[in-house]
């Protein structure tokens, strides 16, 4: 078996120059400092309002919507309102307005028919 001294080359580690066979390494440089480029695009005053980008200005987008809305149900009151002229107008036999309306059928007044209870009297009965 072979001493540890035998199977490693510590003169690799060691600092001083003995004369060995291991190359040396280049001592490492100082990093140089990079011009960074400079990237910043200069705008006169003109090209800077035009290409500024406005923030959302709530209330403004609030009151467009409830513009929005109005007009909205306005357009659906005149429509209706329009399909119930002439459903009063013709009496009923219109196939649309029907479509919109509830009616009451047989089976739903029967079912809301409750059998008759003794009526009790307003005077209170002497005893």
């Amino acid at each position: 078996m072979a001493s540890t001294s035998n199977a490693y080359d510590f003169d690799l580690f060691d600092s001083r120059d003995h004369g060995s066979a291991a190359p040396k390494l280049p001592e490492p440089k100082a990093p140089q400092k990079q011009k960074q480029k400079n990237n910043v695009v200069k705008l006169d005053e003109k090209q800077l309002r035009r290409s500024h980008r406005h923030s959302a200005n709530t209330v403004k987008m609030l009151m467009n919507l409830a513009v929005v809305l109005v007009i909205v149900g306005a357009i659906g009151a005149v429509v209706f309102s329009t399909i119930g002229y002439f459903y009063i107008k013709h009496r009923g036999k219109g196939r649309l307005a029907r479509a919109f309306i509830p009616t009451i059928t047989e089976s739903e007044n029967a079912a809301e028919e409750l059998p008759d209870t003794e009526e009790t009297p307003d005077t209170p009965e002497e005893t």
